[in-house]
């Protein structure tokens, strides 16, 4: 008998990004980082692929990647953000599953996931094919091979679901143990009831579809996977160990298999430092050898069903009432009030619904116009979205729609492509999973609702949103300052609406901060500058220019003249014509310059009125970061203002300052404010000094005054300067790993000290790693070398055990 183990981690994060930008706006709660895909990558896909293993001494043995040994899916949308915004992860994850097929017989761990976390039960079956296809070619453009499973939202099963996916060659997919209903031996026996999670989840199943078509299903091991999401079994890697030896069963004679399915973000980011008990017991059990590591296609494949099973239809791991989660206020909740209900959930469900089958109805006619096949030309647009170069819609365009199809057929098709992709995006699971319809990620969903609705607007004439609203209304916020969903939807989704209009009104009002390019891109806007004058006049500037946007999703275009007057401060006017053959760009650009060098400021508006209609945009209408960058960019410049009056009150007033200190009379808060501001500026100037090599003795004396007012004058930046300088040096080491280079680098690690914070030195000790792999065995004893003993002092002082001798021990 052989004992094996799967351990699985769902990697999801659903879909945050502007429909209309297709970028992910700062989320101020995932402070401090950007966002919080950013902010879960941080806390936990990126450390479990390069987790730490420590000795006693919370010294790091080894780093090591958790996916080369974990079964693990990831959600598609997540992945394409990771593609550009977490590359080396990114990297990292392609890189496991090719060492898990070699390891394990051409199996890898990777198995793909319905495209955007719809509930499959609830979904049509043209959507349910459409998700299954686009996950599975979403995988194959990553992974670089077909998939052998795919991972169920929620584990939310039908049996039509199924037959998706074995239509579609999926070979097997995961359950909860409460999904199955009866078993039964496929050589001879009765079916046993197995209902209330009773399966045996030490073997495969086999389930028989009506179709004739035939899919395996695994059904986890629901104790070990609820102690590991939901207690304290990851506090210690030797805990983790000893509760999975408790889960096999010794009077089993047969092969058995002990595997976990739980959420991935289990592993560092629900449980912070969750990834290294998982990379220890890993490599421990790895090692011992008396429990087999494998994955679920391995097993598989060596141990076919010899069992079949039938399912309760409708159920899903994360709600004992089926999937009424998602649709109905079942009393399953994440717990935020106990005085709140979910209500809200009917209505909304209903409302996207309604939608749903409107953006449908509306793609069958207008698309069966252009595309001898709707539907299989939507499952094959996931070429597209992963290929947005025209060269790819040039190859769809001519593939899939008539030969006839003209230029504005094409911009047509890709507006109902683009209105189908965000019609399923607004179903992701999520909407429906939390405990207000004024989350985010309701509200994410409203958004892509919103872009479906504008969508179909622009393809067909067709205006959807009032019949939507009417049915959003009934979704009520447990807040009663929020209103309902329409309130919801007017207030925080309508502001997010992008058109060509505000697009170029964005460009006219930064062009004044940025340096743009004559052709440049602002998000998924490509921006063709065919014109621009500026002038200024004391606090007054104009701005006229000749601009044109495509959007790179629907190859919208629109071309058209802006002038912006910025009158100081927070004043901005911009407004905007579209382009016409009537329009003189010359005469209309001389006279409004002319007006402004006239310092006729009020005539200068009356010509714009007239000139572009009394209906412009300003500063509120720019998007969310450059928004917000340009008010801090301003509010700095009046802060700076007062600055040498805060250094002054401080210089003038120091030695008052410690006279009262000494008498034990407490500091007027005006003293201290000045004192912060001042010694603030002091440290950034003292510290951007130390990072170019001048002597850092300043930094001392301003961290022992700051420390005598009681006063912290460290901002943020400061780590994330120090730590940014600290791995581009360590990467230069790595290339050219000479000596000489050691000393600055410890020079930045006392600096840090001498400033007293700490440093995320985690992408340092990547970095280093790196370098002892690619250098470390060019010599059979590095440690007796003299040349070797500043990397093994660098090495130490980066949190480092490094042995004496022989291999680093750091694989």
């Amino acid at each position: 008998m052989k004992r094996y183990l799967c351990i699985h981690g769902h990697f999801y994060q659903p879909s945050r990004e502007n429909p209309w930008l297709e970028a992910i706006e700062v989320q101020d709660s995932a402070h401090p980082h950007h966002d919080w895909n950013e902010r879960v990558t941080a806390e936990c896909y990126a450390p479990n692929s390069a987790a730490r293993i420590l000795d006693e001494q919370n010294r790091i043995l080894q780093i090591f990647s958790n996916y080369d040994l974990i079964s693990f899916n990831f959600g598609p949308t997540l992945l394409a953000w990771m593609e550009t915004n977490a590359s080396e992860v990114y990297s990292r994850i392609l890189e496991s599953d090719r060492v898990s097929r070699q390891a394990r017989g051409g199996h890898g761990n990777a198995l793909a996931q319905v495209y955007n976390h719809q509930i499959m039960p609830l979904a049509s079956r043209h959507d349910k094919e459409t998700q299954v296809i686009w996950g599975i070619r979403d995988f194959r453009h990553r992974f670089g091979r077909d998939p052998e499973g795919m991972w169920l939202p929620e584990t939310a099963v039908d049996l039509e679901t199924l037959d998706v996916l074995a239509e579609q060659g999926i070979q097997f997919t995961i359950l909860a143990p409460h999904q199955a209903h009866r078993v039964r031996s496929l050589s001879t026996g009765p079916w046993k009831n197995v209902d209330g999670g009773r399966v045996d989840p030490g073997r495969c199943y086999r389930l028989a579809l009506s179709s004739g078509r035939t899919i395996n299903l695994f059904f986890y091991n629901a104790d070990l996977s609820h102690a590991v999401a939901f207690e304290q079994v990851l506090n210690s890697g030797d805990e983790f160990i000893g509760t999975i030896k408790q889960h096999f069963q010794p009077d089993n004679s047969e092969d058995q298999l002990v595997h976990i399915a739980t959420d991935g973000e289990t592993y560092g980011h629900h449980h912070r430092f969750g990834e290294m008990a998982l990379a220890y017991a890993m490599n421990h059990l790895s090692a011992e050898g008396e429990i087999l590591i494998t994955n679920y296609a391995e097993f598989l494949a060596h141990h076919p069903p010899h069992w079949e099973v039938e399912i309760f239809e409708s159920t899903s791991w994360s709600c004992a009432h089926g999937v009424e989660r998602w649709r109905a206020d079942c009393g399953c909740r994440v717990g935020t009030d106990p005085h709140w209900n979910q209500a809200w959930r009917s209505p909304l469900r209903e409302a996207l619904d309604w939608l749903k089958l409107r953006l449908d109805e509306t793609y069958e006619k207008r698309a069966g116009e252009l595309l001898p096949d709707p539907w299989n030309a939507r499952n094959a647009y996931i070429h597209v979205i992963l290929d947005r170069r025209s060269e790819s819609v040039e190859r769809f365009i001519a593939e899939y729609a008539f030969s006839s199809a003209s230029q504005a057929d094409r911009i047509l098709l890709l507006h109902l492509m683009e209105m189908q992709r965000n019609g399923m995006l607004m179903f992701a699971s999520c909407g429906w999973f939390f405990d207000d319809i004024s989350g985010l990620e309701a509200v994410q969903n409203l958004k892509y609702a919103a872009r479906a609705i504008q969508l179909a607007a622009q393809a067909t004439g067709v205006d959807l949103e009032e019949g939507f609203l009417s049915r959003l209304s009934s979704a009520r916020s447990n807040m009663p300052q929020l209103g309902d969903g329409t309130d919801i939807y007017r207030r925080v989704v309508k502001p997010s609406v992008v058109n060509l209009e505000r697009v170029i009104s964005h460009y006219a009002i930064s062009s004044l901060f940025e340096e743009y390019e004559e052709k440049d891109r602002i998000y998924c806007f490509r921006i063709d500058r065919e014109n621009y004058l500026q002038s200024s006049r004391g606090p007054d500037t104009l701005a006229v220019g000749q601009v044109s946007a495509v959007c790179t999703t629907t190859e919208e275009e629109g071309r058209f003249v802006f002038a912006l007057l910025h009158s100081g401060g927070c004043d901005f006017r911009c407004s905007l014509l579209a382009h016409n053959a009537e329009l003189q760009w010359e005469e209309l650009a001389q006279n409004l310059v002319s007006k402004f060098e006239q310092s006729d400021m009020t005539e200068l508006i009356r010509t714009m009125d007239k000139m572009f209609g009394r209906e412009y945009m300003t500063l509120g209408d720019l998007f969310l970061e450059e928004r917000r960058k340009i008010a801090l960019r301003m509010s700095e410049d009046a802060l700076s203002r007062f600055e040498s009056s805060y250094r002054m009150l401080y210089n003038e007033n120091r030695d008052l300052m410690r006279f009262l200190k000494e008498i034990d009379v407490p500091i007027p808060v005006g003293f201290t404010a000045a004192a912060q501001n001042a010694l603030k500026a002091d440290l950034m100037e003292a510290l951007d000094k130390a990072l170019q090599g001048e002597p850092a003795e300043d930094i001392t004396r301003i961290m022992q005054e700051a420390d005598l007012w009681g006063i912290d004058p460290k901002e943020e930046v400061i780590e994330r300067k120090i730590r940014h300088m600290l791995e581009k040096k360590l990467r230069t080491l790595a290339l050219y790993p000479e000596a000489k280079q050691i000393p600055a680098i410890m020079q930045l690690l006392d600096l840090a000290d001498q400033v007293e914070i700490q440093i995320n030195l985690w992408e340092a000790q990547n970095i280093f790693r790196q370098l002892l792999n690619s250098k470390w065995h060019v010599h059979a004893h590095p440690a007796s070398l003299p040349e070797w003993k500043p990397f093994f002092i660098l090495g130490e002082r980066l949190g480092f055990n490094l042995p004496d001798s022989g291999g680093s021990g750091n694989d």
